[in-house]
């Protein structure tokens, strides 16, 4: 069973989130493209599920664009998970 709104929001914010190159060395671009404004929770986890960066964000612009830089870490699978009032989509990247 689908919530009506659920499927729509999940296309609508994985169309906006563009994370860039992906594989990636060590550092990528994470671009959050979206007109819904407000609090954003952007999480990175380890394979395992540890979770290695956190931040809170309140998204004044429609376009987000932050650098991050996962080289002091392991080269493996990382997960990009983005929180906001609308719900939670999470992106999967590869640093090799």
């Amino acid at each position: 069973t689908t919530v009506a709104g659920i499927d729509n929001y999940n296309n609508a914010v994985e169309n906006a989130l563009t994370v860039y190159p992906n594989p990636h060395t060590g550092q990528f671009t994470l671009n959050i493209d979206s007109r819904n404004k407000g609090k954003l929770h952007l999480h990175i986890y380890q394979i395992d599920g540890t979770l290695i960066y956190s931040e809170a964000l309140e998204k004044t612009a429609e376009n987000y664009n932050r650098q991050l830089d996962l080289s002091k870490y392991s080269k493996g699978v990382f997960y990009i998970q983005i929180i906001t009032d609308q719900g939670v989509f999470t992106e999967k990247i590869i640093y090799n």
